[in-house]
Formats: C-alpha cells, sequence, structure tokens
C-alpha cells in the first residue's frame, strides 16, 4: 500500500516573506543597476536554496514593492533572488519605484510612526 500524503500541496501565498532595506538613494540606484533592472535582488543572509518568497523591497521613501522570486544563490554575505514572472511591464514598475526612491526630498515624504505631540491641560 503505497503513502498517502497527509498535508495539502504548500500555497503560494504562504510564501516566506523576505525584508530588503534600502537605506539611502545611492544603495537604491546601486541595487536597480547590479540586481533589480536585470530580474534579480539581494538580500540579506539566511535564505534556503529553490524556496519561493515574497520579496518587500523598502528605500528611503518608505514605499514598499513586492515581487515574487525564487532563491537562486544562498551564501553567508547574503542571498540572491530571481524576480519570477519579470517583463517589460514589471520592469518599467520598478523604474518608476526606483525613480521615487532616489529623488531627493524621497525622505521626506515617507510615513512616520511618530505620534503628535498634544498640549496637555495642567489645571484640573
Amino acid at each position: 500500500m503505497a503513502a498517502q500524503r497527509t498535508r495539502g500541496r504548500r500555497s503560494t501565498k504562504n510564501r516566506r516573506l523576505v525584508l530588503i532595506e534600502l537605506k539611502t538613494s545611492a544603495d537604491v540606484e546601486a541595487h536597480w543597476n547590479t540586481h533589480l533592472k536585470h530580474g534579480g535582488a539581494y538580500g540579506p543572509p539566511g535564505g534556503r536554496a529553490e524556496a519561493l518568497v515574497t520579496l518587500m523591497i523598502v528605500g528611503p521613501a518608505a514605499m514598499p514593492f513586492e515581487l515574487p522570486a525564487k532563491t537562486v544563490y544562498v551564501g553567508a554575505e547574503g542571498t540572491g533572488y530571481e524576480i519570477t514572472g519579470f517583463n517589460a511591464a514589471l520592469k518599467s514598475e520598478l523604474f518608476a519605484w526606483m525613480k521615487a526612491n532616489i529623488a531627493e526630498d524621497a525622505a521626506e515624504h515617507a510615513p512616520t510612526t511618530k505620534m503628535p505631540k498634544f498640549p496637555r491641560d495642567t489645571k484640573k
């Protein structure tokens, strides 16, 4: 008798989320020129070989860009990803994201989690 599968197939909706944070416009531009415009990305170490993941790339403007990808390189210094479904339309969207993140005022438009200061009413 053949063994039966006890769990269903893994859904692509359950992909591991990988955050690639690019802190400066120079980082964004370098990542674009080296990886993104060619359909790839490079992130922190700790990836699993041949794993399907969702990349979340965030630049100085704090606008996240999510991409489906596959791990193609795993090393002690970082993990390489191939963006799946990379085509001219996606490249154009990534280019617009890159331009928004290398603009001089990119960080000024970033959302903040700081709470506004409220005046205290001490007359009670």
